[in-house]
């Protein structure tokens, strides 16, 4: 299956990361991310936007989010 453009991808799911920690994770090309810290900068909605974008990118795919 094709990839979603960016334009779809946005009007599907609108989300912008922060600048600093959220926007590095999303940037990264890493395969595990390790994202800590205080309360307060984003950790959950990142992953969860994160796993979000991934699922519109690839149809099909299958997404588990784990928080503890």
């Amino acid at each position: 299956m094709a990839q979603a453009t960016a334009e779809k991808i946005e009007s599907i799911f609108p989300y912008n990361p922060q600048i600093g920690p959220q926007w590095a994770l999303h940037k990264t090309s890493a395969i595990d991310v390790l994202f800590g810290g205080a309360a307060g900068p984003g950790k959950t909605w990142g992953l969860a936007g994160e796993t979000c974008l991934d699922l519109i990118r690839y149809p099909g795919s299958l997404g588990r989010l784990f928080r503890a």
